[in-house]
């Protein structure tokens, strides 16, 4: 099969414009999209942090993408007191059926939200701060919530787990990622072939019960 042909910076970085443009989640009116090598540059304003995440997950799937730079501002459009952000965070958790409340705190300094606890699952932990970056006058979200496992799972079970869904989801050849699990903590070694595989991979790992986290050493498809 003839390889595919590499995509230039110009080609990349109207494919990042258009992606960002048509995406209803980001309001991209304020970016800028500099390519350089495959590197993405974003620079800008948008009004939550939320977005400033969307917007790298966004041009992180785009072929020709080797890296984000994302350097965009958070400029709220009014500001807001940090109890008041602090109460819709809470509600936000408690409104949210794949997170216990009860075990998270959550405080608010000069509009950087700190979350702390212990939950039983990457899965609540990654959607308690997703529902914390989606509140008006967040700009920031420090996640320190602590992953631990209510239901015992031995680490080769998790890495039996974790490296079938992988390779399985990504259609990778049997040999093309290795999981070790340690005390939770899975670790992904070997190589894939884009950087899409490679953060999937890394997701793909994450939502597997009993993870804890992950360390994702694949090799740089580039």
């Amino acid at each position: 099969m003839e390889r595919e042909r590499a995509r230039s910076d110009v080609e990349t970085r109207q494919d990042v414009k258009d992606a960002l443009h048509g995406d209803v989640r980001v309001d991209s009116r304020t970016i800028t999209v500099d390519v350089r090598d495959g590197v993405v540059h974003l620079h800008g304003a948008v009004p939550s942090s939320q977005q400033k995440a969307w917007a790298r997950q966004i041009v992180l799937r785009i072929k020709g993408v080797r890296e984000v730079h994302n350097e965009l501002a958070v400029e709220l459009p009014a500001q807001r007191s940090d109890v008041d952000i602090t109460a819709d965070v809470a509600a936000a958790l408690a409104a949210d059926s794949l997170v216990d409340e009860d075990k998270i705190e959550v405080t608010t300094v000069d509009g950087v939200v700190y979350l702390r606890g212990v939950v039983e699952s990457y899965v609540a932990r990654r959607v308690a701060d997703e529902d914390a970056r989606g509140i008006p006058g967040v700009l920031d979200v420090i996640d320190e919530v602590l992953v631990s496992p209510s239901i015992a799972r031995s680490d080769e079970d998790i890495a039996h787990a974790a490296w079938h869904e992988i390779h399985r989801n990504l259609r990778l050849p049997p040999d093309a990622v290795d999981v070790e699990v340690v005390h939770g903590i899975a670790r992904l070694r070997g190589r894939v072939e884009t950087v899409t595989q490679r953060w999937l991979a890394d997701e793909i790992a994450r939502w597997t019960p009993g993870v804890v986290d992950v360390i994702n050493e694949l090799a740089n498809p580039w």
